[in-house]
């Protein structure tokens, strides 16, 4: 056994897993140190044998799964719930198509706020609403900055608690999350901070409230996505996220056909689409997992046949009100 873990600790530069360590503020116990490096080395065999194959996306080990066995990947990676209660008809859009949008830059103005972490929490909805909801906002006016304007996604986890909407880390949709702030409006991510597990709800003054929202039954069309996403602003949807190349994803567009387009495990927003000269068409999403997973805590995904289902159907918000 000593002669095995021996063999584990020369497998792999050990200043590249004390390196992960440091980036990602981590401390374990000798015998968990052993085993999540024993992990990590595999993790990075599965990383350099993948980006060996020239598929048009790269993996790293760098990201927040590399210490994880899949298993434990795919536990956490999970937590939207799918519900069609509130499901409408597309509205084709009026708008003129153009061939490429990016709400991190609109002519050198961003409407995104910063990426966040969601933890081992299965809260991916929250932050997916919330994303929205402060888009939303910075659409809506332009006396606020993106560094300067957060919600609270602990309020959604903690106080949107509803067995069929809202189940705190155990997931939820971006419907009921969007309903409540509809409801009960939304409070300053400063009055009510984020910890990955749900906390007594607090109710400080609210914000901002949701005035309309939508759900469009865009059916699988990734060319029915692109005109919301053209029309209201970037749209929260739900993928499959349970395969190891996207787990593990860095950068490119990720085009893995094995992704299932019937399975949502994780929410997401769709930040905007472009084209790719050897690539095709592609969205920009926007995931919860931290700026060191893929591209600074952004993925790009081939937007083809409705890849890991993320065309089913989409969230966007139509209006907001400004409380303060």
């Amino acid at each position: 056994m000593f002669l095995f873990l021996v063999f584990l600790l020369c497998e792999i530069n050990a200043i590249s897993f004390k390196e992960w360590i440091s980036l990602h503020k981590k401390a374990f116990s000798p015998i968990e140190y052993l085993r999540r490096r024993a992990v990590f080395i595999e993790n990075t065999k599965y990383v350099n044998e993948m980006n060996k194959q020239n598929l048009g996306f790269t993996l790293s080990n760098e990201g927040p799964f590399a210490i994880l066995t899949r298993e434990e990947s795919v536990a956490i990676a999970q937590g939207i719930h799918i519900d069609k209660s509130d499901l409408e008809q597309y509205k084709p859009s009026k708008r003129e198509m153009v061939e490429a949008i990016d709400y991190r830059n609109i002519q050198g103005k961003s409407y995104m706020t910063p990426v966040k972490d969601q933890g081992n929490c299965g809260s991916c909805y929250a932050f997916s609403s919330v994303a929205l909801m402060e888009t939303a906002v910075l659409l809506s006016y332009d006396d606020l900055s993106p560094s300067n304007y957060a919600l609270s996604t602990a309020e959604i986890v903690s106080c949107c608690y509803d067995p069929s909407e809202c189940r705190g880390c155990e997931g939820g949709s971006i419907g009921g999350a969007l309903k409540y702030a509809q409801d009960n409006g939304m409070q300053s991510e400063s009055s009510f901070p984020y910890k990955p597990f749900e906390q007594h709800c607090l109710q400080n003054q609210k914000v901002m409230k949701v005035k309309k929202y939508t759900h469009s039954d865009t059916k699988g069309d990734d060319e029915k996505v692109r005109s919301e996403i053209l029309s209201y602003g970037p749209v929260g949807s739900a993928m499959d996220a349970s395969r190891s190349s996207f787990l593990l994803y860095h950068g490119g567009i990720y085009n893995d056909k094995k992704c299932r387009s019937d399975k949502s495990t994780i929410a997401v927003v769709i930040v905007g689409y472009g084209i790719d000269k050897n690539n095709g068409k592609y969205f920009i999403v926007r995931n919860s997992w931290g700026p060191y997973w893929g591209e600074q805590g952004y993925f790009r995904i081939s937007s083809d046949n409705n890849l890991c289902g993320l065309s089913n159907d989409i969230y966007y918000i139509e209006s907001i009100e400004r409380l303060k």
